[in-house]
């Protein structure tokens, strides 16, 4: 794929330390989105947008860090860990961050998740919010 690393032979971590994400919770983040869909045809949500949905799950205050996928500047970098750049998302066929934005800003909105950066909100003025230990999201996510 556009950016995938080698696949690593060893992981340094011990095996009770060591977690694999449930297909479920991919599949669940997968249909929410679709109610955002803003590209055509299925698209797979990132492990970000996934690992959210797990933490919603599981947490009863859930932060967010960035996920504000800034197109406006594609020199900016994608992750905070790594060299790859924002114009890279516009390359890739397989998740729609535009949809995940519009998600992630709904889950800020209700008051579900913090938005630590201020990445989801600056835009459209919002501000953040201390989490609710339940999701009461608006309309379009309210199955999350």
């Amino acid at each position: 794929m556009w950016f995938w690393r080698e696949v690593v032979e060893v992981i340094p971590l011990r095996p009770e330390n060591f977690r694999i994400l449930h297909p479920e919770i991919i599949r669940k983040t997968g249909q929410v989105l679709q109610k955002y869909a803003v590209k055509d045809g299925k698209m797979l949500p990132t492990l970000g947008a996934s690992a959210v949905v797990m933490a919603l799950q599981l947490c009863d205050q859930v932060s967010l860090a960035g996920f504000g996928y800034d197109m406006q500047h594609p020199e900016a970098r994608l992750h905070y860990y790594e060299t790859i750049h924002m114009d890279a998302m516009k390359a890739q066929v397989v998740h729609d961050v535009s949809a995940e934005k519009l998600f992630l800003r709904d889950l800020v909105t209700a008051r579900a998740v913090t938005d630590l950066t201020g990445a989801l909100g600056a835009s459209s003025g919002e501000t953040n919010h201390i989490v609710n230990s339940t999701c009461t999201p608006p309309s379009r996510c309210e199955h999350v």
